[in-house]
């Protein structure tokens, strides 16, 4: 499976109205006021195995920090797992295909693309058309991004990142005081804020210039890929 597009209506964060490209070998638009999706052109930019053989494509999404990367990068897990997101469109055995439904009657297409007759995951096992060697794995090395309770119901997700392993679920913890219910990465964040209030409150001198800003540097990666094995 190669993800080859996708179309953000409003991820209500910062994407609205985007669309993305992630194949050198196709490109897609989609018009608002027609409802209606395009292929601009499909030529074989690359040689077959390019990558090898377990690896289709890679795409590069580079941008500043708070730019929206990981916000772009949930769109596409949720829209692979069945939990809005976008639409997509992907090629799988040389035939495309879509998670936009035959239920949107409205959304168009200029081009042959497989269309699921319900709304849902395409890696879903309930679809008669499911791609059932394909899961979708998510490692960030960020230790403040905001942890999806709904995880447990997107088909075929595996989330690895920092921020899932340091926090466990309070089922995982046993009987324990209500102080130790604290993942560790709560505490770091408690204490990076508390050491920030003390380097304000100490750096303020009246002879001085109130401070007015702190620049902080974050390294800040994450991404994204699908494998072609069944996940255990």
């Amino acid at each position: 499976m190669e993800l080859l597009y996708l179309y953000v209506h409003n991820d209500k964060k910062s994407i609205k109205g985007c669309e993305y490209n992630f194949s050198p070998n196709y490109k897609f638009t989609y018009n608002a006021a027609t409802k209606t999706f395009h292929m601009e052109w499909h030529r074989d930019n690359l040689p077959h195995k390019w990558f090898g053989d377990n690896i289709l494509n890679i795409t590069a999404i580079i941008g500043k920090n708070a730019s929206g990367k990981t916000n772009l990068m949930e769109c596409i897990i949720k829209s692979l797992c069945g939990q809005d997101g976008g639409w997509v469109i992907y090629l799988h055995k040389g035939q495309l295909y879509t998670n936009v439904s035959m239920l949107y009657s409205d959304i168009e297409f200029s081009f042959d693309v497989k269309r699921f007759s319900r709304w849902g995951s395409p890696l879903n096992g309930e679809f008669k058309e499911k791609i059932s060697d394909t899961g979708v794995i998510f490692y960030s090395t960020s230790m403040d991004r905001p942890l999806s309770k709904r995880n447990s119901y997107y088909s075929k997700f595996k989330d690895i990142s920092n921020a899932f392993l340091l926090r466990k679920h309070i089922s995982e913890i046993g009987n324990t005081p209500e102080f130790a219910h604290i993942s560790d990465i709560d505490v770091m964040q408690t204490g990076d804020i508390f050491r920030l209030l003390l380097f304000l409150i100490y750096s303020r001198d009246a002879s001085q210039n109130i401070l007015s800003s702190i620049p902080i540097a974050v390294p800040n990666t994450d991404w994204a890929y699908c494998r072609r094995n069944n996940m255990s």
